[in-house]
């Protein structure tokens, strides 16, 4: 169903950032990935595509992607730099 929606409205960022989400859910770290990439791109503003994806990086062991996602979220939310490391959070 997610993907219908974003199929049928392919600039809806809280679709791709949904289907993210349920990607995330089964396991599927690589589609997780691409369509968390998508939501960011479509809303720049929000923080939750990336903070998830950097979330997901850490859990999986990509400890580089998660710094660099990191260091992309606290470069374009420098007023936001506790709840990212919060929600972010590095070993």
């Amino acid at each position: 169903m997610l993907q219908q929606a974003v199929q049928a409205d392919p600039m809806l960022a809280e679709g791709h950032f949904q289907l993210g989400l349920a990607w995330a859910q089964l396991g599927n770290d690589d589609a997780a990935e691409e369509a968390l990439r998508r939501a960011d791109r479509l809303n720049v503003a929000d923080t939750r595509a990336l903070a998830t994806l950097c979330t997901l990086q850490v859990k999986s062991g990509r400890l580089e992607g998660a710094r660099q996602t990191r260091s992309d979220l606290e470069r374009r939310f420098p007023q936001r730099m506790d709840a990212i490391r919060e929600q972010c959070r590095l070993p």
